[in-house]
């Protein structure tokens, strides 16, 4: 059975390993290309500030951390003891399999943290901030599938009922000291900080000025740089982009924007090391280098680190 459970993303893997090969030309292209995780932590490694990298210790404390002020204490410790039930009543049956199985996600955010391959900080971390607490959400279903071993083992008992309404209670108070301030949880803490960073940033006053000012044309915009991921915020059809996605009609279009696009969004943030990972605003980079751009285009929005601009001709 346990076979069976890992048979099709067994089958996910080798497809995605023969992708990458027959695509890029490089199976590992996810693991070490230019838009890999690996790269996009480039800067960040090189400022020394993964450092949990390397140091068991220091990705057991950030993960741990983040997975404790994700799931909640109670359903961590229902977690723990569900699976010393587990190992005690079934061991590595197949039925067994099947659970030890759901680890695998818990195993992978270990590895990735420890190899450098992600970024992850809480209020625990080195430094302390918060970035992707939202990967520990991946551990949750194997949590609650332990706890409800975990239950199902206090049901059989003699004193279910008290021990089930003392579950329940404890469950019920973690709630509420959640719902409280719902930023205790670290996933909730870092979208509001990111949220708090867009407003700061530009990027939400620029996403609404083109959301509510587009009247037609293409956009010419790089979303993939780093802080510009808005096209659901902005909310016009993905048709009317040129962007990284479009392939080489994004290239044609940075060459030559006028005869492309009537709008063009850019970060103008301008760090060296976002060009090194490949999330710095290729169409920024490119129309600073081209006098005769602002010969065709004017200034409709400029704020924090954003610019918004409008063909003359429009």
């Amino acid at each position: 059975m346990g076979l069976a459970f890992a048979a099709l993303p067994g089958v996910a893997i080798a497809w995605w390993l023969v992708y990458n090969f027959t695509v890029y030309g490089n199976p590992l292209e996810f693991a070490n290309g230019q838009y890999s995780a690996s790269n996009l932590q480039k800067a960040t490694a090189d400022a020394g500030l993964l450092a949990y990298t390397h140091n068991a210790g220091l990705t057991l404390w950030t993960y741990d951390w983040s997975v404790l002020e994700t799931a909640g204490l109670l359903t961590v410790v229902m977690g723990i003891l569900g699976a010393i039930v587990l190992a005690y009543k079934r061991g590595l049956s197949n039925e067994a399999l099947v659970v030890w199985i759901m680890g695998v996600a818990y195993a992978f955010s270990l590895l990735s943290l420890f190899l450098g391959q992600t970024h992850m900080n809480n209020d625990h971390s080195l430094p302390q901030n918060w970035w992707n607490s939202r990967y520990t959400l991946a551990v949750i279903p194997w949590l609650a599938t332990l706890a409800a071993v975990l239950v199902d083992a206090l049901r059989k008992t003699r004193v279910w009922m008290p021990a089930l309404a003392l579950v329940g209670l404890a469950l019920l108070v973690q709630t509420a000291w959640w719902g409280a301030d719902p930023s205790r949880s670290s996933v909730i803490a870092e979208a509001n900080g990111y949220v708090q960073l867009k407003a700061a940033s530009g990027a939400t006053a620029a996403a609404a000025y083109l959301r509510d000012n587009y009247d037609g044309g293409d956009v010419l915009m790089d979303e993939s740089a780093a802080g510009s991921a808005l096209l659901p915020e902005i909310g016009i059809p993905l048709v009317d982009y040129y962007n990284r996605s479009t392939g080489d009609l994004f290239y044609q279009a940075i060459a030559d924007p006028a005869t492309h696009a009537k709008w063009v969004f850019v970060s103008t943030a301008d760090a060296p090391e976002l060009s090194q990972t490949g999330v710095a605003d290729l169409v920024y980079d490119a129309i600073k280098k081209d006098p005769s751009f602002t010969t065709m285009y004017r200034v409709v929005f400029e704020q924090g680190s954003y610019r918004i601009y409008e063909r003359i001709d429009s």
